[in-house]
């Protein structure tokens, strides 16, 4: 009987846990890994979580090098200012 209060109190909690982000806050990379594994795993079942892990590291990766190669590509020197 405690067993089952306590699994019915939890529940609330968990539900919360798995709400939407609010709109306008970014994921952090760990939840953008994990929506990424479920997505992949859902498309497709025989893929297996190690695939699916490697798949969106190797992805979140690209997108994280292209990112720095466009802010650094931003902050360059512009022709006509050099010293």
């Amino acid at each position: 009987m405690t067993s089952l209060m306590l699994a019915a109190s939890l529940i609330p909690a968990g539900s919360a846990a798995l709400a939407a982000d609010p709109a306008g806050h970014a994921k952090s990379p760990r939840r953008q890994t994990a929506d990424c594994i479920i997505k992949r795993m859902s498309a497709s079942r025989t893929v297996s979580f190690n695939e699916a892990t490697k798949a969106c590291k190797d992805q979140m990766k690209g997108q994280s090098d292209n990112l720095a190669s466009n802010t650094s590509a931003g902050t360059s020197a512009k022709p006509g200012n050099s010293p």
